[in-house]
Order: C-alpha cells, then structure tokens, then sequence
C-alpha cells in the first residue's frame, strides 16, 4: 500500500493547497494529518501556515500501535454484507466513545467500499 505513508498524503496536500491558490492556511492534523503537519510545517509549507493544532500524536510512536495499524491496513478485512462491516466499527472504534447508531451507519457508510464480487471492505 505504497499510497498509504506520509510522504504520498504529504505531497498530495501540497498539491491541493497549489491547485486552489492558497497563499495562508491554518493545520489540523489528527494521527498521520499530525504527523503531515509536524513535516509540512518544518518544510515546504513553513512560510504558510498561520496556525497548527495536533491531535492523538507525539513524538514517537509506540511499537504496539504501530503493529496494530499495520495489521488492518495492510491486510483489510472484507465482510459478507454492510451489517458486519458497521458491527467490525463498532468492535474496533469502540474506545474513541459513544455513538448513536445513526452515527456509526454514516461512519461506516463513508468507510465503505463495495467489492467487485459485491462483498464489503474498509476504505
């Protein structure tokens, strides 16, 4: 999953700021957007940001969470029908907090991707 690291999102977000002009700009960054924040900021996007705000990251990254990422990104999980992916969420997402299940239908709906063979899978 080449497209999935920092350097690809990195030059992505450039690339969008370039594409609509955008001279000033604020950065909020959660996990990897963090990550992308600390980087941009310290390099190619140094001159632009007015404001930066950081959140779930730190200066280094624990082995387990790590490990645990690489273990739904680099394999992820598919699922007979949408009921069980949004229960899957349910499962992984838990600890973040409470949603309603209004909620985790539209988180799951916007993780979603249908499969060729019409099965379901993260995005």
């Amino acid at each position: 999953m080449t497209e999935y690291s920092v350097p690809f999102y990195m030059k992505q977000a450039v690339a969008l700021l370039e594409h609509f002009q955008v001279e000033r700009c604020g950065w909020i960054g959660t996990s990897m957007g963090g990550i992308m924040g600390m980087l941009l900021g310290a390099t190619s996007l140094q001159k632009h940001l007015v404001g930066f705000v950081i959140n779930d990251i730190g200066p280094e990254l624990t082995t387990g969470a790590i490990q645990r990422i690489a273990s739904y990104i680099s394999r992820p999980p598919t699922f007979n029908n949408f009921q069980e992916l949004k229960q899957y969420f349910q499962q992984v997402y838990q600890p973040f907090g409470w949603l309603s299940d209004q909620e985790w239908q539209e988180f799951a709906i916007s993780s979603a991707r249908r499969k060729d063979d019409g099965r379901w899978s993260v995005h």
